[in-house]
């Protein structure tokens, strides 16, 4: 029998090769927060939260290290990709 697979992740098989998808639900574009009830549970979550600021310190000084004709190349890249519908509509419509 199968693994079931947890609610949020869907197989796909392309030429026998099984990939798992992540990206099911409305938030699959959000951090996702394990049970931090456990002390290896609080380890991870404190670790992930770490990473987190980490990587938004590096974005900051990544954007105002950036020319600004670069900062408003890289802008114009993420709003022609916000996730959800209605803002990739909202894109092309304007």
């Amino acid at each position: 029998m199968p693994r079931k697979l947890p609610p949020n992740v869907e197989r796909n098989v392309v030429k026998g090769h099984a990939y798992l998808s992540f990206r099911i639900g409305k938030a699959w574009h959000l951090p996702q927060y394990g049970d931090a009830s456990t002390p290896a549970g609080a380890t991870r979550f404190n670790r992930k939260v770490r990473q987190q600021q980490r990587y938004a310190k590096q974005r900051a000084e990544r954007l105002a290290a950036m020319t600004p004709r670069q900062r408003a190349t890289h802008d114009a890249w993420h709003r022609a990709r916000r996730p959800g519908l209605w803002e990739a509509i909202w894109f092309f419509l304007r």
